[in-house]
């Protein structure tokens, strides 16, 4: 068998008994499968189940040339979680994990076009990629994720900010 981008093609011995026959096909799906699978993994942060930032590179890369073609422009915000450090150590990495995974999932759900995305870019670094979006769409995207993770309120302790973990967001469009 060889692959062709998502097309597969196989050859196999229809004279082959129909045992075999189901045995390979078996197979075959089954190693389809875990491929897509480790695909899958390699395009998503574990943590967040977000895109990752290959993913991210990717996705900016395919909405820069579409927004080039159609002469449309593109918004990205880039989002950092204010003193996670001092988060991370106060409350330790297992709570520092459940925060990330609080604020991704309250970041997810201020961005509510379909073709915008959600990426986690780093540690706790996010970026929103929004295509055909301009300064002011960017800019109240970004809003809206601030008051989204502000509405959470997860205790920090440690902010020099508020008494919850807050986020602080950047715009650019193009």
């Amino acid at each position: 068998a060889r692959e062709s981008g998502s097309l597969e093609v196989a050859w196999l011995d229809l004279a082959a008994p129909p045992d075999l026959l189901i045995a390979r096909l078996t197979e075959r799906l089954r190693t389809r499968r875990t491929m897509v699978r480790l695909r899958q993994q390699v395009r998503l942060d574990r943590l967040t189940g977000l895109p990752g930032r290959r993913e991210f590179e990717r996705i900016i890369e395919l909405e820069w040339q579409r927004g080039a073609r159609a002469q449309r422009s593109l918004s990205v915000v880039v989002l950092d979680i204010d003193f996670f450090k001092l988060f991370n150590d106060r409350h330790g990495h297992l709570h520092g994990d459940a925060c990330l995974r609080a604020v991704a999932s309250g970041l997810a759900g201020a961005l509510r076009r379909a073709g915008d995305s959600l990426c986690r870019y780093g540690g706790e670094e996010f970026v929103g990629i929004l295509p055909d979006s301009d300064l002011d769409a960017g800019i109240e995207v970004a809003e809206r994720c601030v008051v989204a993770v502000r509405e959470l309120r997860l205790p920090h302790g440690d902010s020099e900010c508020a008494p919850y973990v807050t986020v602080s967001a950047g715009v650019a469009a193009a």
